[in-house]
């Protein structure tokens, strides 16, 4: 737990305000209760983030009791982390004992893309501990003979509550969840089907009680529903965060996109080429750039973990029903990860912080698996330390593998060639010969192999805590000192065309105290930090990504001649792009500013992109 918390919390400065676009809506919903209710993106509450509120709630609290910080944002999802790790020992242990629970917990502590995720203030966190929090009520349930009702409807408010942090994302492990009751049980199955199916009403009533409210108030009483053309939440979960996320962001979604803008000339915060966030999809996406860094660094001890599990748990079941333990981890843990990683192997629309989901099962099979390794060399001899050699071997030699990828330096090599050499050597004199090497030395082996397999993601995880210039729109490890590491962080700097805001601000704010919105921008991101920087409503024109239909040419015409808004920047000519009529009409009826009153205002630098100034 010191471990986990030294990692989130070193060099914490780094992190800033994470992504401004939740840090703003944060801001925003703090500003009044309809703001709050709704999840709206900015102040002026004319759009909603494009995600379900639950999360931004917790971060709302955390602000509401630390003050208007970057930290006070970003504690929730440390805490979270730290908690995640907490009952992945007390879970581990179900299965293993107290090595597995110690095991676990360290290399959920350690695993890179679960540390960066912590250090941020996307709410993924969150959404993983809430899961956890399911998976115990779950196997606590299917121990239980009696009042396992309770135990499954606190599943399921779990359930219902991680859907309302980030949508579809939270039934990935369902699946896994109602299988581990109804195979490991002991009860008649017509009981737990109704059980499961009571589960499910329950599940389904909480996760659509948000959706129901929003589609439910007219339109005009609530912010715009981003991320969608049709001011649905309905569709935000089928499309932006349902189908799109699978086929691609095109697939379900109701939003049109031009089709010349389905490339932005210039790379956004929040919106990177994919070969520079998730890769391409494919069954080998987790074991090349860029996810190959991020969790796989004890895929290949799981997957023993999963067949030893199996093995070792048949003599228990005799191939009948109610489920033995070591089943159970298999079905449930061996389920969460499998299906979850065939489905971000294959979705088209994902970022590389969303596989966390995935660490905690993994961690949690690499815990209980090396305890099941220690029983299979003790009752099997030199089959099981053949066993343990090759689980050993296989895991080192694909870390090894992933530095090779991840660095350029022949250094970092030869230390982890080093590694591996003197970690199979330790096994191998440890325990070779289980009926002549004392209990204690073989103990001790064991222990030192553990410690050797958690080296190099402990590693990475210390780099992606120390990094000067962390990615904080798009929460991924380290990222190396390859060409694609540098590329990434230059990117994270910010793309070209995107000026500092308070740049632009020594302009604005003496020339708006007068009018609601500060300026009016392409889209979130380019608008964020401004309501940051301010606290005062950002016109978002196009939504998240810019393509929303929030807002058309006669109702900027109205609000300019309504005095509501007088300035309008297209940040990377974003405009000009997605909403051509609009970038006409600031042609024709307003006057770009010129950089020599920018400059008389005090701004030392040029916004890079055209202010226009309207009526």
């Amino acid at each position: 737990m010191l471990l986990a918390f030294g990692l989130r919390i070193a060099n914490i400065r780094a992190a800033g305000d994470g992504n401004p676009y939740y840090s703003a809506t944060v801001q925003s919903m703090l500003l009044s209760p309809g703001n709050l209710l709704y999840a709206a993106a900015e102040p002026g509450g004319s759009v909603s983030v494009d995600k379900p509120p639950l999360g931004f709630w917790v971060q709302a609290l955390s602000v509401t009791v630390l003050g208007r910080s970057g930290f006070a944002v970003i504690w929730p999802q440390i805490m979270a982390g730290l908690l995640s790790v907490a009952i992945a020992i007390r879970l581990a242990r179900k299965h293993g004992g107290e090595g597995a629970g110690v095991m676990a917990g360290a290399a959920l502590a350690v695993m890179p893309l679960s540390v960066a995720v912590d250090r941020n203030n996307t709410i993924d966190s969150l959404l993983i501990l809430t899961l956890l929090l399911a998976a115990w009520s779950f196997l606590t349930a299917t121990a239980r003979r009696q009042r396992d009702w309770l135990w499954l409807l606190v599943g399921a408010l779990c359930i219902g509550a991680a859907f309302n942090i980030k949508m579809l994302q939270a039934l990935l492990p369902v699946p896994a969840f109602f299988a581990v009751y109804f195979l490991g049980h002991p009860a008649r199955w017509p009981r737990k089907l109704i059980a499961l199916t009571a589960v499910t009403v329950i599940a389904g009533a909480v996760s659509l009680a948000w959706t129901t409210l929003v589609d439910a108030t007219p339109p005009d009483r609530r912010p715009y529903v981003g991320s969608t053309a049709t001011n649905s939440a309905m569709a935000l979960i089928t499309g932006h965060n349902g189908l799109a996320r699978l086929f691609g962001p095109m697939a379900g979604s109701d939003t049109a996109i031009p089709s010349s803008a389905n490339t932005p000339p210039t790379p956004l915060p929040g919106g990177l080429p994919p070969e520079l966030d998730a890769g391409q999809p494919g069954l080998l996406r987790f074991f090349e750039l860029p996810l190959v860094k991020e969790i796989t660094w004890l895929l290949p001890l799981a997957v023993v973990s999963l067949g030893l599990l199996a093995w070792r748990g048949r003599r228990a079941n005799r191939g009948v029903l109610p489920l033995s333990t070591g089943h159970q981890a298999v079905v449930l843990w061996g389920g969460w990860l499998v299906v979850g990683w065939v489905f971000f192997s294959l979705a088209g629309f994902i970022h590389a912080y969303y596989v966390a989901l995935l660490a905690p099962p993994l961690a949690i099979l690499a815990g209980a698996g090396m305890i099941e390794l220690w029983r299979v060399y003790r009752q099997h001899g030199w089959i099981g330390w053949l066993i343990v050699e090759i689980a050993a071997a296989l895991t080192l030699a694909a870390q090894w593998s992933i530095l090779v990828q991840i660095s350029s330096a022949p250094l970092a090599w030869l230390v982890a060639l080093l590694v591996f050499m003197v970690s199979i050597g330790l096994l191998a004199l440890g325990l070779w010969r289980p009926n002549h090497t004392p209990e204690k030395w073989q103990r001790r082996a064991l222990a030192g192999v553990a410690l050797s397999v958690l080296l190099m993601p402990t590693a990475w995880a210390a780099l992606t805590a120390a990094e000067a210039e962390p990615d904080r729109h798009l929460p991924s490890a380290y990222a190396g000192d390859t060409r694609f590491g540098e590329t990434r962080r230059a990117l994270a700097r910010g793309p070209v065309g995107y000026a500092n805001p308070v740049l632009l601000l020594l302009y604005l704010e003496p020339r708006t105290f007068d009018v609601d919105y500060v300026l009016a921008v392409p889209d979130a991101n380019a608008g964020a930090n401004f309501v940051l920087a301010t606290r005062r409503p950002v016109l978002y024109i196009g939504g998240f990504l810019g393509t929303d239909p929030i807002v058309t040419v006669n109702d900027l015409q109205e609000m300019v001649h309504a005095g509501r808004l007088r300035y309008v920047w297209d940040a990377g000519e974003r405009l000009r792009l997605l909403k051509p009529d609009i970038a006409e009409w600031l042609d024709t009826a307003c006057e770009i500013v010129p950089a020599e009153a920018l400059k008389q205002a005090g701004a030392p630098d040029t916004p890079g992109s055209p202010l226009y100034e309207c009526g």
